[in-house]
């Protein structure tokens, strides 16, 4: 995992798959997501939704479905 230090909030890195997801209290999801690229955004279970868009899951808390398989250095 790759943390971007930032005094708050922060993204980071998942390990399986290099793409940016969300750590801390959940409360500038919005903020920090939405400077990153959706592409650049994990796609695992279950998105977090703030204002009815959809945001990847907490750091450690997502699961991987069919289209986090596609993602560079997956492992089932």
């Amino acid at each position: 995992m790759h943390h971007v230090s930032s005094p708050l909030p922060q993204y980071s890195l998942t390990t399986t798959t290099e793409k940016a997801t969300w750590m801390g209290c959940g409360k500038h999801i919005p903020m920090v997501m939405d400077s990153i690229s959706e592409s650049d955004w994990c796609t695992c279970d279950p998105r977090t939704v703030v204002d009815g868009k959809e945001y990847p899951p907490k750091m450690g808390e997502g699961k991987k479905n069919d289209a986090a398989k596609v993602g560079i250095g997956y492992e089932e």
